[in-house]
This record gives structure tokens, sequence and C-alpha cells, in this order.
């Protein structure tokens, strides 16, 4: 039961506001640390490319596209492409640290709509996740937002990790 006098608790948008917090940025003004950010684009729009260009160079610490990265461990989790397409970006974006969780894998990442989930739990230090695709990481229906809320309840749980 919520006490009578609860709304008096809550802290007003003036109490947030003197808070001394600052956004930590993975990609400068562009990708939180910390949050869930959808890339949202048509297929063949180089969201592949970009993501995998952006976390490789967070994985390093180093620029992308003049933008200051803040190195951490990133993990590409990818549904989508074949091997061979994966090893041919590589060749194209040259080496880096990020790693990568392909169904090639001889554990192949479990989908979020699964019990085996949990793997991600288990990703040490958390850092970067990223899924490709969104559609692809679950069997849900994309247009069902009860749906849509079970799998953005999942991602919370591992935002709130560190992830």
């Amino acid at each position: 039961m919520i006490k009578r006098n609860f709304a008096s608790t809550l802290p007003t948008l003036g109490d947030i506001y003197d808070l001394d917090i600052k956004v930590e940025w993975c990609l400068h003004k562009l990708i939180p640390k910390q949050a869930i950010t959808v890339l949202h684009g048509r297929a063949g729009s180089f969201k592949t490319w970009i993501m995998i260009s952006i976390s490789s160079c967070i994985s390093e610490g180093r620029i992308f596209a003049g933008l200051q990265t803040l190195k951490m461990p990133c993990y590409y989790v990818d549904f989508e492409n074949s091997l061979a397409t994966l090893h041919h970006r590589a060749t194209v974006l040259g080496r880096s640290s990020l790693r990568v969780w392909h169904c090639s894998n001889p554990k192949p990442p479990p989908r979020l709509d699964t019990k085996e989930w949990e793997l991600y739990k288990r990703l040490e230090p958390p850092g970067l996740l990223i899924f490709d695709t969104l559609r692809s990481c679950q069997l849900q229906d994309e247009n069902s937002s009860r749906a849509m809320a079970f799998i953005m309840a999942r991602l919370k749980e591992l935002r709130d990790m560190g992830f």
C-alpha cells in the first residue's frame, strides 16, 4: 500500500537538474554508455558496416568519424551474416579486439526470447553489446507491443548489469 504522502517523496525535475551526473558516451553524443540504442534503416543501408566500424573503434579506444570513443569491451552478436561476409568486412575494416559471437561459433548465440539468453550475462567484463539484428535475435512478433516489451525488459536487464 502506498502512503498518502508518497508523492512528496518523489524528486522534482529541479532535484534531478541539481544532481552532479555526467553522461558517459561510448561514441560522443551518439551512443550513451548503459543505454539501449537502436540503429534503424532499410536493408542494404550499411547498418552492419557502420556498427562493426563503430564497435571496432570503441573496442580499441580509437576516434570514429572525428568523434571520441570510450574504450571498452565490445561484443558483436551476429544472427544475420555468413562467416564469409564477416571475413570480407574484417579484411576491409582491419583487425580489432571486437569480440564476435556468430552462429558459426561452437556455442552459437542464444536468441533473447529463449531461456539460454542468460548466457549474455556471463560475458565479462560488461561492455558494448550489439545485436545484429534485433529482428533476428528473437522470434517474437515485432509488431506486438507485449512481445517487444518482453524483449526490451531483457535488454534493460543487460543494461542494468553494465552493458
